[in-house]
């Protein structure tokens, strides 16, 4: 075949491996404009990275990098990225040549009464060694692309999974963060049950003292005792809630149930609560790593229509091998022994009763699941933040109105334990007031616990703390 020959066949051939069909992947339109529902909220500032670091409690970001670097979920993702990553550098290896070499020495007897009789070839012995050397090679050229776009997906798939560790980061730096304020504010609970017993022991101190002074009937000393032990049976439920948070905390960190119980026994104030920067609404977009995770597996579902669609067109692969055959091992790699053959090879699913046309129709229906994914993700991403946001600005007003309650209360308490000790009102009445101040106080406790306990979701639905993700990377495949 001549050089111009060859240059005619190769130009087709050239123009054919530049085609790709299946239909071009488009970032999905994105909510651009638009402002939280929140107008007070903080969007000039973004959020930051490492957010709980904000709270300057050093235990809590101890607790917070100790589980993203040894959370039990957080490897498991982490494994995830590593195949999926694996699977992308398999798909992309379709795209390139293959090569295989083998050699072998074979000892073997011909027969004597086979098809061909030895005795018709002279000098051929029956017993012969045959040595063999060969190198085998195989490409499928890419005319329409569909290896490309198999391998596109793949790639997807890989940044998908990438995101969703990094999402997995996200919610278990919230959820550690969360279960903290929690075990912090059953400590505050705590805290006030146990003033509040005290306060009923120097009540009943006090009514003892009137009975035996002759000032007050015995049937006071009787009601301030059940008083006090009826305060103490909410001590328990209290001391459990701070010990399973403890627990879940280990949980989280993947250490066994005890290892931090040590945290019970150090009461840390709860963080001062205050409006947080949440950025623009745009930005949540780019930063929920959900978002970016079912933003990927659109452009997968794009491509893989493309595969399918290739599967129309014909295929082309060549095979070629070559090497040395001999049954001298010294004249081996002699010019006479060399062996060879190449083999194009075309190949087109002509007529399969519709099959390709069904599989591009589910494909592509896969491809419109995809971007309804997409959609609902987003909605869902928007409306868990601002629920948040909501659930936290109302958080603090309930912090506040709770907090001037209680500061009122304490000082109705003052005035009727001196109206008390004057002979003015009976007992009953500072027990009750005693009880009102336990009751505002573990309310307060509640509702910082629940403030913090919003705060930690409301950075969590805004993809806070999903760079901290880079820090548990699994570069090593890379």
């Amino acid at each position: 075949m001549s050089s111009s020959t060859k240059t005619l066949l190769l130009i087709p051939l050239v123009f054919l491996a530049g085609c790709m069909v299946g239909p071009d992947y488009q970032p999905p339109e994105t909510v651009r404009d638009g402002t939280w529902i929140d107008t007070n909220a903080e969007s000039d500032r973004t959020v930051p990275a490492a957010w709980w670091r904000e709270f300057g409690d050093p235990v809590l970001s101890e607790l917070v990098e100790d589980a993203i670097a040894d959370n039990t979920d957080i490897a498991i993702a982490a494994e995830r990225t590593r195949e999926a990553r694996a699977l992308s550098r398999a798909a992309g290896s379709r795209l390139y040549p293959r090569a295989d070499a083998a050699g072998s020495i074979q000892r073997r007897r011909q027969s004597e009464n086979g098809p061909l009789p030895l005795d018709r070839i002279p000098g051929l012995d029956a017993h012969q060694t045959i040595y063999n050397l060969r190198l085998d090679a195989a490409w499928e050229i890419d005319l329409f692309g569909r290896n490309r776009q198999a391998a596109e997906a793949a790639g997807a798939r890989a940044e998908a999974t990438e995101a969703d560790r990094r999402a997995v980061v996200v919610s278990v730096t919230g959820e550690v963060a969360r279960i903290y304020f929690e075990l912090r504010g059953a400590q505050a609970e705590l805290a006030a049950r146990q003033e509040a017993v005290e306060a009923a022991k120097r009540s009943l101190e006090l009514a003892r003292v009137r009975v035996a002074a002759g000032q007050s009937p015995a049937a006071e000393s009787l009601q301030a005792e059940s008083r006090l032990k009826a305060l103490a049976t909410l001590i328990p439920s209290a001391r459990a809630r701070r010990d399973r948070a403890a627990m879940a905390i280990a949980l989280l960190l993947g250490e066994t149930p005890e290892s931090r119980l040590e945290l019970t026994t150090h009461r840390i104030a709860m963080p001062e609560l205050s409006r947080l920067p949440v950025g623009e609404r745009a930005d949540l977009l780019r930063r929920r790593p959900d978002i970016r995770a079912a933003e990927c597996r659109l452009a997968a579902a794009t491509a893989d229509v493309g595969v399918a669609q290739g599967a129309l067109y014909p295929q082309l692969s060549f095979s070629a091998d070559g090497g040395y055959q001999s049954l001298d091992g010294a004249g081996l790699i002699d010019s006479a022994s060399r062996a060879w053959s190449v083999a194009p090879l075309i190949s087109w699913r002509l007529f399969d009763g519709g099959r390709i046309r069904a599989e591009i129709a589910a494909t592509e229906s896969r491809l419109r699941q995809a971007a309804l994914s997409y959609e609902r993700v987003v909605l869902a991403a928007l409306n868990e933040a601002e629920q948040a946001m909501a659930t936290y600005r109302h958080g603090l007003e309930t912090v506040r109105r709770r907090r001037e309650a209680w500061e009122a209360l304490i000082e109705s308490r003052e005035l009727t334990g001196i109206r008390y000790r004057a002979g003015e009102v009976p007992l009953s009445e500072l027990l009750d007031a005693d009880e009102a101040v336990a009751d505002s106080a573990a309310s307060l406790a509640q509702a910082q616990t629940q403030a913090a306990v919003a705060m930690s979701l409301l950075y969590k639905s805004l993809g806070g703390g999903w760079q901290t993700a880079d820090a548990a990377s699994v570069r090593n495949d890379d």
